[in-house]
């Protein structure tokens, strides 16, 4: 299973960004087979474990917090030069991967 998160995962771990510990113990535990991420689950005054097992893709502007890149590939993105061209994406192409 892949799962995108949107865009500019910065809004979620960034420094302006509330708490959002629930997100990233699900990103923590599903970067290997057999890790439950836990739960608790008021209604029912127990803790729940949740089977994991997802690669996630997240796109950010600066860096994510260290749980997070110590289990990523990252790749540094800049902006193409003037002088630099690109191909034309071709979105029917894409869609066939």
């Amino acid at each position: 299973m892949l799962a995108y998160f949107s865009q500019e995962a910065d809004t979620i771990f960034g420094p302006k960004a509330d708490a959002h510990e629930d997100l990233r113990g699900l990103l923590n535990a599903g970067h290997q087979r057999n890790r439950p991420a836990k739960r608790y689950d008021a209604a029912r005054n127990r803790v729940e474990s949740i089977p994991t097992f997802a690669m996630a893709a997240l796109a950010g502007i600066g860096a994510m917090p260290d749980t997070i890149e110590d289990r990523a590939v990252i790749i540094r993105m800049r902006r193409r030069a003037s002088h630099e061209t690109a191909p034309a994406v071709r979105v029917r192409a894409l869609m066939s991967l």
